[in-house]
């Protein structure tokens, strides 16, 4: 960069853009209070911004991060937090039915997949990745709150998501951002008021 990224990002933010890092699995924001300083470190990548107030842009995120759908497939990864402090192991189907009564409280499931399968639905057995086209077997599920969004996972787990607004940190920032301006004119109900809490991961980080 010819000027720190810190100061490009902070200049069209302040003019109404929103600034994304490119990973494979997802745009990553780093705008607002998405931005940290291991983002200046010296490395090779690259950036998408967008105007924040097009609604184009959550498009364009939930479609790169494949949450798109009913109850979509994300292998590889995992959603924080037991939701409603609910931990029971439970079957696929009875996860998803626990999670639909919990309701907002319940950004999806996490899977575990033994034996690291969990593309199952998702790629072709041409793929030559083991595991690939159904052989892959869902042990236990649980329901999750999603804080933070979806994240990788160091294990075999694959997670189904109710709620794909919940599950990106952006869209929910999003989400949680017209909440409080609803507010600010007397239009949300106190939950919905309540401050942002991304609680995010950088990639670099994790």
């Amino acid at each position: 960069w010819r000027e720190p990224l810190g100061g490009v990002v902070a200049d069209l933010h302040k003019h109404g853009f929103f600034c994304f890092l490119i990973t494979g699995e997802r745009l990553f924001p780093v705008s607002g209070p998405f931005w940290d300083d291991l983002y200046q470190l010296p490395t090779w990548s690259n950036l998408f911004c967008g105007h924040e107030d097009d609604p184009d842009l959550e498009t364009v995120v939930q479609l790169h991060s494949g949450l798109v759908g009913i109850w979509p497939e994300m292998p590889r990864t995992f959603l924080a937090d037991f939701a409603a402090g609910d931990s029971t192991p439970y079957g696929l189907d009875e996860a998803r039915e626990r999670c639909i009564d919990l309701g907002d409280a319940c950004v999806g499931v996490t899977c575990e997949c033994p034996g690291g399968g969990c593309y199952f639905g998702v790629l072709p057995p041409s793929s030559g990745i083991s595991g690939a086209a159904g052989s892959s077997v869902i042990s236990t599920c649980t329901v999750r709150a999603g804080s933070g969004g979806l994240r990788l996972s160091p294990h075999a787990e694959v997670s189904y998501v109710r709620d794909a607004v919940g599950a990106d940190l952006f869209l929910d920032y999003r989400r949680a951002r017209r909440n409080a301006l609803r507010c600010s004119t007397g239009q949300c109900s106190t939950s919905q008021g309540e401050p942002f809490n991304w609680r995010a991961v950088p990639p670099g980080r994790r």
